[in-house]
């Protein structure tokens, strides 16, 4: 009975947060001279949904969209019937656009509900339309929009990806007419990373928003590469976020030499298990080498350090096609 008791209060404790921060996570779409704190045009419950957990009793498995068109913040007056459109993630996968119909609850809400998949759906975007009035309601241009949270009650770090993500115009083609703002995919990133806890694996993402943000010009590579290797200087003890660096740093073939050994040396002080970041990273700059003989130059190299590698493979089978002419060499390699 007590046991019942505390998981009953605690579901009770999860409603009540659902619905009292959805007023503030969905007011993102109002301006704030828009009207009473209290008057919304679309709410959703629960406001943080949460899809990663081991703890059952806290995973979504409905999201309720509430849309409200007495509100003063509403632009769909009187609606005859309203469709909802909504983007999980990035749109990518074949059930993350939808469009569902909402029914009308009473005179104040209509209501519309996606199913949610455990491990799936980390973000969502939204916009309300009225297909027999012509009305749209997409929070004057801004969407609304959904974060997803774990269990613990913080943004999800994959929602904030997605959050970022939606600002480089890659959801446009579902319908979502945000244009591309790097400024905000990069002050969504960095509001989030803190040192030591959140944000580890945001970091190629925030680099590569910075370079897009000054344009991909040499000015901006020289300046996107000095704050990385300041990064790296100061994260080379505890190692944050130098991993996820490397993955960007490695594949840009304007990023200097000096600076991947230098990440290289400082997340092999504690790499993973099985994981060879040197290997990694040879293979990686071989790869978009672009200068056909250095290209092979560092095939070779990589194969004489590494021969019994499934890297090593790769790059004997990318040498038989590129560079050997000699037919018992080919043999050989073969």
């Amino acid at each position: 009975m007590r046991m019942l008791m505390v998981l009953t209060l605690r579901m009770l404790v999860i409603l009540a947060l659902g619905f009292a921060l959805g007023a503030t996570v969905e007011a993102r779409g109002v301006e704030a001279g828009d009207g009473p704190a209290s008057y919304f045009a679309s709410l959703t419950a629960p406001a943080c949904p949460v899809t990663d957990s081991d703890q059952h009793w806290v995973e979504t498995t409905q999201l309720r969209v509430l849309y409200f068109p007495e509100s003063a913040a509403a632009t769909i007056k009187n609606p005859k019937s309203l469709i909802l459109h909504i983007v999980f993630n990035n749109g990518d996968s074949s059930d993350s656009v939808r469009s569902i119909a909402f029914n009308e609850r009473d005179d104040a809400a209509w209501v519309a509900t996606a199913l949610l998949t455990r491990w799936k759906e980390k973000f969502a975007v939204y916009w309300v339309e009225d297909p027999e009035t012509k009305q749209t309601d997409t929070a004057r241009g801004r969407y609304f929009e959904i974060p997803f949270c774990t269990a613990h009650g913080t943004r999800a770090e994959r929602s904030e990806r997605f959050e970022a993500q939606s600002y480089t115009g890659i959801l446009e083609h579902y319908g979502i007419q945000r244009p591309q703002n790097f400024h905000k995919a990069i002050s969504v990133l960095e509001e989030y990373i803190r040192p030591p806890n959140h944000g580890e694996s945001l970091m190629s993402n925030l680099w590569e928003y910075k370079l897009h943000l000054g344009g991909d010009t040499s000015d901006t590579r020289r300046a996107v590469a000095t704050e990385i290797d300041e990064f790296a200087q100061r994260h080379r003890e505890d190692g944050f976020g130098l991993t996820d660096t490397l993955n960007f740093a490695v594949y840009q073939n304007w990023m200097p030499d000096e600076t991947i050994e230098e990440i290289v040396k400082f997340v092999e002080k504690r790499p993973p298990e099985g994981v060879d970041f040197r290997l990694f990273a040879v293979q990686a700059r071989a790869h978009i080498e672009r200068d056909k003989a250095k290209r092979i130059t560092m095939l070779r190299a990589l194969i004489e350090k590494y021969p019994d590698t499934l890297d090593a493979n790769f790059a004997r089978r990318e040498l038989f096609v590129v560079d050997l002419s000699d037919l018992r060499e080919r043999e050989a390699v073969f």
